[in-house]
């Protein structure tokens, strides 16, 4: 029990050196708090990876700003898909009463379907309340493990940290053990079967009711890989069905399947492609939000 404990106390204390992926996190709350309270545009980029590394948030603002001056801030925690996404905007907007103008929802691939991997001990650790617990275990239809596996590590930082501590280690102690367990997460990945169910978007629904309640609007960016994926119609329909627009980026002029790196994240040169495809996109686009109107008629 002692042992137990001083490794609890431990990583409560250290966690933000296992990665930068938990400094982000623990910024959220702040960065969120400095869009809501601007008298500007305010403008939320969710995502992952893809959009940390896909957006030059400076560049994105000034290029905005020839229409109209906006407060933007980008949440992308790693690794996280639409389970992830609808917890964040819940815990760290919609609960805190924040008022968001516009929503930038970024996404590749199968990361907007119900069938998504989803990341139980970080959803429980960082992106869901006590009191959101039951309605997620219901929603969801979690199992008995699942629901012990979350209360775990809601309770405990060194169970729901378990996963980054073991990669750190490995990286200290097997040479090159990042760079192969990428490549070899790769190779299984172009393995899988293709899916022969129809996929469901119940999650991305919520999400769009949570956010167009708070009268928020909402904008779903496809963004490009280094290996194209095809998009499934229903989607196309669900986001046209809500209002929602829905900007296609996936094959932008000036960024090929050299601009990836390591395969899936942009280099720095397609993402001030990306960024400057995307501004002039939303420039074009007349929002209904009251705060724009209220800003164009003062122009």
């Amino acid at each position: 029990m002692l042992v137990l404990a001083g490794t609890e106390l431990t990583l409560r204390f250290v966690q933000t050196r296992l990665s930068r992926d938990l400094i982000h996190i623990q910024q959220i709350p702040e960065a969120v708090a400095r869009v809501s309270q601007s008298e500007k545009l305010r403008v939320l980029f969710l995502g992952n990876s893809l959009s940390r590394e896909g957006i030059d948030l400076q560049l994105f603002q000034s290029l905005m700003s020839q229409k109209q001056d906006i407060a933007a801030a980008q949440l992308f925690p790693d690794d996280t898909s639409i389970l992830d996404w609808l917890g964040v905007y819940q815990h760290f907007v919609a609960n805190q009463q924040y008022e968001i103008d516009l929503l930038i929802l970024s996404f590749a691939e199968n990361q907007l379907q119900d069938d998504s991997p989803i990341n139980i001990r970080r959803l429980a650790q960082h992106f869901t309340d006590w009191s959101a617990a039951l309605g997620l275990f219901q929603r969801e239809e979690f199992s008995f493990d699942m629901c012990a596996e979350f209360t775990l590590a809601k309770l405990f930082a060194s169970y729901a940290n378990a996963e980054r501590v073991r990669v750190r280690i490995l990286d200290w102690i097997v040479p090159y053990y990042h760079a192969s367990a990428e490549q070899i997460n790769a190779v299984s990945s172009n393995r899988k079967p293709m899916r022969k169910h129809q996929p469901t978007y119940n999650r991305l629904k919520q999400l769009m009711d949570v956010v167009q309640s708070s009268g928020t609007e909402m904008v779903v960016v496809a963004f490009p890989v280094g290996d194209e994926f095809v998009l499934d119609p229903e989607l196309v329909q669900l986001l046209q069905q809500e209002d929602v627009l829905f900007v296609d980026a996936r094959h932008i002029k000036g960024i090929t399947k050299r601009s990836f790196p390591d395969g899936y994240h942009m280099n720095d040169e397609a993402a001030q492609v990306m960024s400057r495809y995307l501004a002039r996109v939303l420039k074009e686009h007349e929002f209904a939000h009251r705060s724009v109107k209220t800003l164009r008629e003062i122009e």
